[in-house]
């Protein structure tokens, strides 16, 4: 969510941003993750916070520690699950939104700041340790 504000922050006032780190970018989503998001959103509204805690749980994954997960789910699940469903609908759905691939390799051509992403693997093979890249 983050790297998706601060290029929009950068892009719409670039005099407010001299330069921009992003860390796992929420954004630049495949056409896949738009066919899944009606469905998402309507079980994230019917299930609340529970649903909400289930994705970070999974976006977390397996060698993410556990005093950080809990850090992120905690705030999950004491929120109005009406929250991250606007959020999500604003990130992805809405008109103008730049969450999905084609709408962000777009949006982000519009930037003018230096910028470093930065992107961890998503799983190490079962056993081993994390490795970490920039891409």
């Amino acid at each position: 969510m983050g790297g998706q504000v601060v290029t929009a922050l950068a892009v719409e006032h670039p005099h407010l941003a001299r330069s921009l780190v992003t860390v796992t970018a929420g954004y630049g989503g495949d056409l896949s993750e738009a066919a899944r998001l009606p469905a998402e959103q309507e079980a994230l509204r019917r299930e609340g916070a529970s649903m909400a805690v289930a994705f970070v749980r999974r976006a977390c994954g397996g060698t993410t520690p556990q005093a950080v997960r809990e850090r992120h789910e905690r705030p999950m699940a004491a929120m109005d699950a009406e929250l991250p469903a606007r959020y999500r609908e604003g990130m992805y759905l809405a008109p103008g939104a730049f969450g999905l691939r084609p709408a962000a390799e777009a949006y982000r051509r519009r930037r003018r700041c230096p910028r470093c992403p930065y992107t961890p693997p998503r799983q190490p093979p079962h056993g081993s340790a994390p490795r970490w890249h920039t891409p």
